[in-house]
């Protein structure tokens, strides 16, 4: 008996586990170059290329293992009970092989906001999407 719950449990735990970690099939980053400066804070859901024709950029992260660094960042980001009114200038969507996708919303220099929920400010991931594409 002992046995039985010894070898449910451990399958259970290895099942669990190996759902956490979920395989990103890619990342597309939209940005606006450094520096810019709008009349109006701009919120996530408008950074796409209609509303800024030639001044947004795209880029595609491709490299696994920056695809799974920026993975690890997203997994440490916490709940943030601020609520904040930033001014979004990199959007990044990223793909999962076996979930839905993830929308991060980032800030120049501060604001983070993953699937709408407000995140505490990681400068890690920030400044890892940064020099990717800057």
């Amino acid at each position: 008996m002992q046995k039985s719950i010894f070898i449910f449990l451990s399958c259970f735990f290895t099942i669990s586990c190996a759902n956490r970690k979920t395989e990103i099939t890619q990342i597309k980053v939209f940005y606006l170059p450094q520096g810019t400066t709008t009349d109006i804070p701009i919120q996530c859901n408008q950074l796409y290329p209609s509303l800024f024709e030639e001044d947004l950029m795209k880029k595609v992260i491709s490299s696994q293992i920056t695809q799974d660094q920026i993975g690890n960042r997203l997994n440490q980001l916490s709940d943030s009970d601020e609520d904040i009114d930033m001014d979004v200038r990199m959007r990044i969507m990223i793909s999962y092989k076996n979930r839905s996708n993830d929308t991060l919303c980032l800030g120049e220099y501060f604001g983070t906001v993953l699937n709408g929920k407000p995140k505490n400010d990681d400068r890690e991931l920030r400044d890892l999407i940064k020099g990717l594409i800057y």
